[in-house]
């Protein structure tokens, strides 16, 4: 909510379509690694596909809360939420992910 008040509506449904394209980016990942048949490609799929539901679910609940439709519960919106040690663990499981 404070991001669209120092922004404007239009800044958050784009960072809400970056949120998206972020997503689909991570399921053709998630989709291309389904087919390894190696342990250690196994490993990275089910890595990309918890660290995808843990950002789907946390970006979930963070814009329910601001619409008013969840309770508040103190989960930052991942990437833009000020918090040092969030940011930092979700900017190098993104590079674990991504590589």
């Amino acid at each position: 909510s404070s991001f669209i008040e120092q922004f404007g509506f239009m800044s958050g449904v784009l960072l809400i379509a970056l949120y998206a394209i972020g997503f689909w980016f991570l399921f053709q990942k998630i989709i291309n690694l389904s087919r390894e048949k190696d342990d250690a490609g196994r490993f990275h799929y089910f890595y990309v596909l918890g660290f995808t539901t843990i950002l789907i679910v946390q970006t979930c609940i963070n814009i329910g809360m601001n619409v008013g439709m969840l309770p508040i519960a103190g989960i930052t919106l991942p990437f833009i939420s000020y918090g040092g040690s969030s940011l930092l663990t979700l900017f190098f499981g993104l590079g674990l992910a991504i590589w």
